[in-house]
């Protein structure tokens, strides 16, 4: 191979690494809800899939994660409510109560299923709820 052949594959090679760095990162874009929807506060909430696009929620279709905030009254000693994408693939988010009568918080992102609902768990049915979702990802 030629020094100019090496220096034409070099320069080639290097242009399709730049491409790669220009080119923008999938991302999910934010859609902030001007009316936070929820539970507020709902006593004796169950574990269950919270379908997202019913009510009180009314999100659209396919979205792919939400930005909630979970508060959790316990009735009894390590009572928790936890939000995650489906029954027991682990804690997205996270009220946990040490005591019995107290009440533990959580924020943060929540990964959505395949349909874009996510699962609401808890330890004990016998709670206070309060799940507001501020906005999702698309």
């Amino acid at each position: 191979m030629s020094i100019l052949e090496e220096m034409v594959q070099r320069i080639t090679e290097l242009e399709l690494r730049l491409d790669n760095l220009v080119q923008p990162a999938q991302a999910y874009h934010y859609q902030p809800i001007t009316t936070v929807k929820g539970w507020n506060p709902a006593t004796d909430e169950a574990s269950q899939t919270l379908d997202l696009q019913a009510a009180p929620w009314s999100l659209p279709a396919g979205i792919k994660a939400v930005s909630a905030y979970l508060g959790y009254t316990a009735a009894n000693n390590n009572n928790y409510g936890l939000l995650e994408i489906t029954n027991a693939t682990g804690p997205a988010l996270l009220a946990r109560c040490p005591d019995a009568n107290e009440e533990g918080h959580g924020s943060g992102i929540v990964n959505c299923d395949s349909s874009g609902d996510i699962y609401f768990r808890t330890n004990n049915a016998t709670n206070t709820v309060a799940l507001y979702i501020n906005g999702y990802f698309i």
